[in-house]
């Protein structure tokens, strides 16, 4: 079974959410291509347009940690044919939670905080306390700085900001019927903390508790009943892979 990342990094310095590149690396996914040549292939290809051979390798290795550490995850990507810009944000926002703890936090905690705001904005400046303290004194003020521009950068390509402003109004990302039953399969067969109804993936985009409850019983390949104090959620399929190749 896969599991969340636990081990903190700072590889989100350099690389954020990386939408347009993930769905590249998805599309190519499916190819018969030697791991030892990913890389060399990727750039003599321009999968990822002009950038240079050492940006290509950092973007390849950032995506095996993100994606090819939940094969059938992968495997689901390369099949994904929605053409919705919101909903694969929305992937790459749950699987970069997965693979960077820093970032899970973030947006489980400090953006859940000020979503909870009678006026909801994201101050940098509160963002750079909670980064100062998460890190307890061992980062630089400039690498501090640049955290929260890579924390506050990917929340907003998730779908969290609209704007780009000192007091940024922040939202929660709509979530797909699809979305959330690719996630739900995806927890099921992956190692992390929480429960299915608590968790910080779904917890980051609003659901949990009574308000998953009601989204559960319009989600494909799940049947979920509530009967007072008893639920029961039957799965469909025995796993993601066999999910994807049934409903995508």
């Amino acid at each position: 079974m896969s599991g969340e990342v636990t081990q903190e990094h700072t590889r989100l310095l350099r690389m954020g959410l990386a939408e347009p590149e993930s769905r590249e690396y998805w599309r190519h996914s499916g190819r018969q291509i030697d791991p030892t040549q990913r890389i060399q292939i990727a750039f003599e290809e321009r999968w990822f347009g002009s950038r240079a051979m050492a940006r290509v390798q950092y973007l390849i290795q950032n995506f095996q940690a993100r994606f090819d550490a939940y094969p059938s995850a992968l495997k689901t990507l390369h099949r994904w044919n929605s053409e919705d810009l919101a909903e694969r944000r929305l992937l790459c926002h749950w699987h970069l939670q997965l693979s960077d703890p820093i970032y899970r936090s973030f947006t489980d905690s400090h953006l859940q905080e000020r979503l909870h705001h009678p006026q909801p904005t994201l101050d940098r400046n509160a963002a750079l306390r909670w980064v100062e303290r998460h890190g307890q004194g061992r980062w630089a003020a400039a690498t501090a700085q640049r955290m929260v521009s890579g924390l506050v950068g990917s929340a907003r390509e998730a779908g969290f900001i609209e704007k780009t402003a000192a007091l940024a109004p922040l939202n929660l990302p709509r979530v797909s019927d699809r979305a959330l039953a690719y996630m739900l399969y995806l927890l099921r067969e992956t190692d992390y903390q929480g429960s299915l109804s608590q968790n910080p993936y779904l917890g980051s985009v609003g659901l949990s508790g009574p308000d998953l409850e009601v989204r559960l019983h319009r989600v494909p390949g799940l049947q979920f009943r509530k009967m007072s104090d008893v639920k029961d959620l039957h799965w469909d399929y025995s796993d993601l892979w066999e999910w994807a190749r049934a409903v995508l």
